[in-house]
């Protein structure tokens, strides 16, 4: 008795079978990418200053036409989104700010339509954030050291402080000192 045929039919059977079995599918939709940005601490310590501000400098009377500053998260909650204008004088600027999980720290990129561009490093602590970075005063060439420190003063009020230092940081003189304060949701 030849076997070979008995063999070559016992595959082709299944192989026929398998060809006729439906694969297994999915059991939903693909996941969605993670959003570590959402669930990493470190990426939330800027969420005190998220909101609508009123800013004027600290310690003076609020004026009748604050500056105002827009702050929101974007893209997945990696970035906090700055947007400042004065009102009057026009002066607009803008800041991109994330936290750099490979670097270990913050960083911000400030840009105005006075054609400053400023970058900081930066680190939450006690609540606070604290920025730091080399870069030329306004119609100057020579990077001099600035801080900037954004102080939480409770879910209505973030005071922001920037301070400059020409001596490579002996002493430090107060560039600006602003409060803000969260506008009322209408």
């Amino acid at each position: 008795m030849n076997r070979l045929p008995l063999a070559a039919a016992t595959v082709l059977a299944a192989v026929s079978a398998a060809a006729q079995t439906p694969s297994p599918s999915p059991s939903g939709p693909p996941s969605p990418p993670p959003k570590p940005c959402l669930t990493m601490p470190e990426s939330r310590q800027l969420d005190f200053w998220i909101g609508e501000w009123d800013v004027s400098p600290t310690g003076k009377p609020v004026p009748a036409k604050p500056s105002r500053s827009r702050i929101e998260l974007s893209d997945d909650g990696c970035v906090v989104n700055e947007l400042y204008t004065t009102q009057p004088g026009g002066y607009t600027g803008r800041s991109l700010n994330a936290y750099d999980a490979n670097k270990k720290h913050w960083e911000q990129f400030y840009v105005d339509n006075a054609g400053g561009l400023n970058h900081f490093i930066g680190h939450g602590r006690d609540g606070n954030m604290y920025f730091e970075g080399d870069f030329p005063p306004a119609g100057k060439t020579e990077p001099v050291k600035n801080k900037m420190t954004f102080f939480a003063q409770g879910k209505d009020q973030v005071r922001q402080l920037g301070e400059q230092s020409t001596d490579g940081g002996k002493t430090w003189t107060v560039t600006y000192d602003l409060t803000y304060r969260r506008r009322p949701k209408p």
